[in-house]
């Protein structure tokens, strides 16, 4: 199809010659545009005209989730069909939907007040920004425009991926996507990456005295911290009968994992602060 600036009949014409059916054809026409517009109208499959009107709202709305997925992943739809196994049939399922079905499944678990509630928090900020899409549509791309958006900082984005990250392997188990996209998430820089602080033995007796002075009950806690070695949440979760002179007892429900142990007592230390 050739489109081409002639003069016919002493005028300025537009001549546009191509094959149709196989025979060649020729119009001419006043300017460029109507030329250009007889070439498209040329183009157009006519098993296309109708194509999307034909189709039911459900096929629609599953036509735009798989171009939607396929440029998530920089392919066309027909490249990211042919990278699909065959063998794998995914439920379609919203976000919100999987939401609502995860969040009675969790419900049953022995998760602790404070867990399960961290947990409905953030899987109902990520209902609010993905509720609407398909399970099988959210990628680890998706996630981390997301926690951009929300200029959440490294160790934010660390507990949001720890409480959300089982509710994608959950979908992956039941069949709604093929993998979790929380575990190809590419995380920020983190930008605490200087040594831990280590107390010396001057320091720790200024923070303990200070803390005697201004709030006792407190110095308690830096002293199972400082010499004891149990971990900040666990020590919150302490009862005063879990303390004695020997030892100190982390039960399950108070351990992080789930496990009880005993931890010895160091004599001299414990005895400066137990009173």
């Amino acid at each position: 199809m050739q489109i081409k600036k002639v003069v016919n009949h002493s005028n300025t014409r537009w001549r546009v010659s191509t094959y149709v059916d196989g025979k060649r054809r020729q119009r001419f026409f006043s300017s460029k545009k109507l030329a250009v517009e007889w070439m498209k109208l040329l183009r157009v499959d006519e098993s296309c005209v109708n194509f999307w009107s034909e189709i039911s709202i459900e096929e629609q709305r599953d036509i735009i989730s798989a171009y939607k997925l396929a440029a998530s992943k920089g392919l066309s739809v027909y490249r990211c069909l042919l990278q699909t196994p065959t063998q794998l049939e995914l439920k379609p399922l919203s976000v919100l939907d999987a939401i609502l079905e995860y969040q009675e499944v969790i419900k049953q678990r022995s998760l602790r007040p404070a867990s399960l509630k961290q947990t409905q928090l953030f899987l109902s900020q990520l209902a609010d920004e993905f509720g609407n899409e398909l399970v099988h549509c959210v990628t680890a791309s998706l996630l981390e425009k997301w926690f951009q958006k929300r200029n959440w900082k490294r160790s934010t984005i660390d507990g949001v991926i720890a409480k959300i990250g089982p509710f994608f392997s959950w979908l992956v188990r039941e069949g709604y996507i093929e993998k979790s996209p929380s575990s190809a998430i590419q995380r920020p820089i983190n930008e605490d990456t200087g040594p831990p602080k280590i107390f010396l033995a001057k320091e720790a007796a200024q923070l303990l005295s200070t803390a005697l002075q201004l709030d006792p009950p407190l110095a308690k806690y830096f002293a199972i911290g400082l010499f004891a070695g149990i971990r900040p949440h666990e020590i919150c979760r302490l009862k005063t009968s879990d303390i004695s002179d020997r030892y100190i007892e982390i039960t399950a429900s108070t351990s992080k994992t789930r496990k009880r142990r005993l931890v010895t007592v160091l004599p001299n230390p414990w005895a400066q602060c137990s009173d």
